[in-house]
């Protein structure tokens, strides 16, 4: 399930604790990142094997898209009708705002359950507990505690459960314990987002490095969790002394590493040198047996002197190899051995007038000496080739380590180096990477995404932005964002109180759309802080759209009117584009400057009207913005694929009762009655199933017993009961109605 902050903007981080409550048993739930096609997300895919690519499902905003992507890839997969009950509920619960609304569906929920329900479906049960741990998170950390305890009793092995259970620790001051749980949710890996995890985990080690000692449980609280309260009332002092004969150990490997590597080192240099002596032995064998012997005793002469004897293997044979190491250079290495062999060198004098009387015997000699020597090369050359291609060995391992790097590291700290006010709404805010920047972009229209954990119980959020500056500046480690602060934004008000020197976690590019699927040109309706999204894209189409370009402006007031200048230029460079400036609650300039047009008033259908018809469309903006653009142009035959929301789902505009979940309706369902489960019977079968049973004779009361009529009467009384069938039928297909729908 993409877990990328426009599929999260979308629901998807409901989405996948949805997904992972339909498949279990069945699937396993993991949470990606981009899927590369934000505009259409919620998005899922699915594949045989973890991490591989697969077939992608857009558009998971609902729970019966959701049951149909099971039943698309998993074949048989069912549910019973306690299970599709209970998942509707909880589905509805995920997106109820009103708390005490939430509270009640849960307790009527868990209360609905009997035993055998329980025994046959305790991760229902673990669920539900779950949901309301989580609703007694800051008003009752202890309740919240003991009921993940029987959570995890009910579905051991549940990694939501062990972040949940992270911070109910955090919230009781104990976060060693807290650490714990999220460590073993990452060791889990399902249904959770482990790089988000693993943000947090640093900031649990920051704060469990600030306290002294182990956890201290406050008064009702057992901690009998095992692998939590191992590490939460673990002494840090065992803690510390085992890191440390861990540290000594990884050292005596590597010097045993050494030491062992000395060895290697020391052996092969010993059995260089007996090569070295064995071929200094051919060398004189071969020698000696070139034909002259009277010459031959004039050899053993020389070393009788005693410097001499001392020196036999050495100056001899260094010094028949300067003639061929000259021409030879991969022999250079071997000449330091040679200078220091030079002091024997001087005492050579008197074998010159010998070498010029044995000219012909040294030239034979010289040639067996070359071969060889040439055989030495050859064996040189194959030692040395192993040891090459150890070396590629180590590049490889280093370049499997990177894109490990590379994946933990998709988001980078961006520190604030200057901000100042646009207007008295905007900031200009300038970051500089503290690391290396990214230097891969997908598309030339991109955005970053800011993550900070601003939940209400600590978690992550994370919004998308698109730069105001160029991807040049990007890969060179600036970064410049146009921000409208808004007093409920969480992520606007967070980077409105942020300072000079503070820290952000930027992700690196994402593309947002292709370029190459506007090549014929665009409409574009943009608002409030989307007019850098418009400047963006219009900066990358119209160097090569073939048409025109439309751009519709929307804000309430002149001062809100940003970037007029980049829009001008743009302007007198192509001819092509066309831009209009909408004001909701202002007037028109008396001499609007530059090109661009202005109107006084809301976007309008018939302004739109004026665009041509066959070009695409993209939206972005406030929610209301977009949605009354987009019914404007389905009213006008625009085509669902032809428009772009690239901030609201474009099913939500068009079909809004699809994705609300009546919550008390489903809470006045009975769970405690469940209809018979048709397990065994394939789903083509259920519906016609249920159509037996729903039938007139069923639903009308059963009639009180009558004489055996007369022949007259008979016939009055068939004619009668005509009549009655018919008014019966009326009615009960209006009853009927609504349990077909």
């Amino acid at each position: 399930m993409c877990q990328g902050p426009k599929c999260t903007a979308n629901g998807a981080g409901l989405i996948i604790r949805d997904m992972e409550d339909l498949a279990f048993g069945v699937a396993c739930v993991e949470a990606s990142g981009c899927m590369g096609q934000c505009s259409k997300g919620p998005n899922g895919m699915y594949s045989e094997k973890s991490g591989a690519k697969g077939r992608i499902t857009n558009k998971l905003n609902k729970y019966s898209k959701l049951t149909d992507m099971l039943n698309d890839v998993i074949q048989g997969y069912s549910l019973n009708d306690l299970q599709s009950r209970v998942h509707r509920v909880k589905f509805a619960i995920r997106r109820e705002d009103n708390a005490e609304v939430r509270q009640q569906a849960i307790e009527e929920t868990l209360t609905s359950f009997d035993e055998s329900q329980r025994k046959t479906h305790p991760e229902l049960v673990a669920q539900m507990l779950c949901l309301r741990s989580r609703e007694k998170l800051k008003a009752d950390p202890p309740g919240a505690f003991a009921d993940l305890r029987e959570a995890l009793t009910l579905h051991p092995d549940w990694p939501w459960a062990f972040v949940t259970l992270a911070q109910v620790l955090d919230s009781l001051h104990m976060p060693r314990g807290a650490l714990a749980s999220m460590q073993k949710a990452i060791e889990i890996g399902t249904g959770v987002d482990k790089q988000a995890l693993s943000r947090g985990i640093v900031r649990l080690e920051r704060k469990a490095a600030d306290s002294k000692g182990p956890d201290v449980p406050p008064p009702g609280i057992e901690m009998d969790i095992k692998y939590v309260a191992d590490k939460a009332l673990a002494d840090t002092e065992s803690g510390k002394k085992d890191k440390k004969e861990k540290k000594e150990e990884d050292k005596t490997a590597t010097n045993g590493g050494a030491t062992k590597e000395m060895k290697s080192k020391a052996k092969s240099k010993g059995k260089s040198k007996a090569k070295k002596a064995k071929a200094e032995n051919s060398e004189v064998e071969a020698s000696a047996a070139v034909p002259e012997g009277p010459k031959e005793p004039k050899e053993p002469k020389e070393p009788k002197e005693p410097k001499e004897k001392k020196e036999p293997k050495e100056p001899k044979e260094p010094k028949e190899p300067k003639e061929p190491k000259e021409p030879k250079e991969p022999k250079e290495p071997k000449e330091p051995k040679e200078k220091k062999e030079k002091p024997p060198e001087p005492k050579e004098p008197e074998e010159k007038p010998v070498k010029d009387a044995e000219k012909p015997v040294k030239d034979a000699a010289l040639a067996v000496k070359k071969a060889v020597e040439g055989m030495k090369d050859m064996v040189h050359g194959k030692s040395n080739h192993p040891s090459k291609e150890k070396r590629p060995k180590k590049e490889k391992k280093a370049k499997k380590k990177k894109p490990k790097q590379s994946e933990s590291g998709e988001y980078q700290e961006w520190q604030l180096r200057a901000s100042e006010a646009a207007n008295h709404d905007c900031l200009r805010m300038t970051f500089a990477c503290k690391g290396k920047a990214p230097k891969t972009f997908e598309s030339s229209i991109w955005h970053i995404d800011l993550a900070a954990p601003l939940g209400e119980d600590g978690e992550e959020i994370q919004r998308s932005y698109t730069p105001l500056s160029n991807a040049e500046q990007y890969k060179k480690g600036v970064l410049e964002l146009l921000i409208k602060v808004y007093p409920k934004g969480k992520m606007s008000s967070h980077l409105g109180r942020m300072k000079p020197g503070d820290s952000m976690l930027v992700s690196r590019p994402v593309a947002t759309v292709e370029p190459e699927e506007y090549a014929q040109g665009a409409i574009m309706i943009a608002g409030g802080s989307a007019v850098v999204v418009a400047l963006q894209v219009i900066q990358a189409l119209m160097p090569i759209i073939s048409q025109s370009f439309h751009l519709y402006l929307c804000n309430r007031k002149q001062e809100d009117v940003l970037l007029t200048e980049e829009f001008e230029a743009l302007l007198q460079e192509f001819p092509n584009f066309h831009m209009t400036n909408c004001l909701s609650q202002d007037k028109v300039p008396e001499k609007p400057p530059g090109k661009a047009q202005w109107f006084s008033g809301r976007l309008s259908p018939e302004m739109l009207k004026e665009a041509p018809r066959d070009l695409k469309v993209m939206i972005s903006g406030p929610d209301s913005l977009c949605k009354m653009a987009a019914l404007s142009f389905i009213d006008m035959g625009k085509q669902e694929d032809d428009i772009a929301c690239l901030d609201v789902d474009l099913e939500d505009v068009l079909r809004p009762e699809e994705g609300q979940t009546d919550l008390a309706r489903l809470r006045s369902m009975h769970l405690a009655e469940p209809q018979p489960e048709l397990r065994d019977v394939p789903r083509a079968r259920i519906k016609e199933a249920k159509s037996q049973i729903i039938s007139i004779d069923s639903l009308l009361p059963p009639a009180p017993p009558k004489p055996e009529p007369s022949f007259f009467s008979s016939l009055f009384f068939m004619r009668s009961c005509a009549c009655k069938s018919s008014d019966a039928l009326s009615d009960d297909s209006r009853d009927d109605a609504p349990l077909r729908r």
